[in-house]
């Protein structure tokens, strides 16, 4: 596995090594939610290409850019074990050496952690289109936890024209069914112990849905079970929504295409998760 920095050294590679390949963008800290993309593209291209990058742009001013979990010499040895042909581990001179042109994005960024987070998904887009052109890969692999962000990386390559395929890959839980972020590793025991809040509420969710049910009777059962759970003290919900899944329009009544969107602060830590309904 090589490790490159700069954009000549991973164009470099891509020259020497021009076969079906697959990509990984990440932040580092990895964990099996990570390593179970990398196993995909590994499976599905000839050489896969990971990035380990936290890119600013996609902070706000009151985040933890600061404090974002790092372990550069864990997360390669993780992709060299799962079969990773390449590094990127470019720093923000590489990335933003003088940057005037960013990309937004209309619509579907204006909800859900599109409003929570104003600005953040014009930071993702900008760097995922950085990186697509960059390494020029045939596929590139994102996970479900992230929905919104794997929509809007969707609309990006269709609406700019991106040679890239996007899959989108089932999200990795822990057993108690909290789904795996390098986030968690904020929190304390307690908080931990009431993590799962978010996947019990989504279960919860699934088991009394009924299809054409009115969406806002199903929200108003779904809070009624929050108060019966949930620690005030630790547990704040930013918001629990219901919407369709490929749209992420609001819809009065539930239907095949419906999706639960929760996000909650557990402590000081930003939690989020979703799944389909049916």
């Amino acid at each position: 596995m090589i490790i490159a920095k700069t954009v000549e050294e991973i164009r470099q590679f891509r020259k020497k090594n021009p076969g079906l390949t697959g990509f990984v963008p990440t932040m580092g800290f990895l964990h099996q939610g990570h390593i179970s993309l990398v196993e995909k593209s590994v499976s599905e291209n000839e050489f896969t290409v990971a990035s380990i990058y936290v890119n600013p742009t996609q902070f706000g001013p009151n985040e933890d850019l600061d404090s974002y979990p790092s372990n550069i010499d864990n997360d390669l040895k993780l992709l060299e074990k799962a079969g990773c042909n390449a590094v990127f581990l470019p720093d923000n001179k590489v990335m933003y050496p003088d940057q005037h042109v960013f990309i937004s994005i209309k619509n579907f960024s204006n909800f859900l952690c599109g409003l929570k987070r104003p600005g953040h998904f014009d930071g993702v887009l900008t760097v995922v289109a950085k990186l697509f052109n960059i390494i020029l890969p045939d596929n590139s692999y994102f996970g479900e936890k992230d929905y919104q962000q794997l929509l809007i990386i969707k609309k990006l390559v269709k609406d700019l024209n991106f040679p890239v395929n996007i899959s989108g890959c089932p999200t990795v839980r822990e057993k108690d069914g909290v789904a795996m972020s390098s986030r968690n590793s904020y929190l304390d025991s307690n908080e931990r112990a009431e993590a799962s809040a978010l996947y019990k509420i989504h279960t919860k969710c699934r088991e009394i849905a009924k299809n054409g049910m009115k969406t806002r009777e199903l929200l108003d059962m779904l809070e009624n079970f929050q108060k019966q759970i949930l620690n005030p003290d630790i547990m704040k919900k930013d918001y629990v929504e219901i919407r369709n899944q490929y749209s992420l329009e609001f819809e009065e009544y539930l239907n095949s295409d419906s999706r639960i969107f929760l996000a909650f602060y557990c402590g000081k830590t930003r939690l989020i998760d979703n799944a389909a309904i049916f």
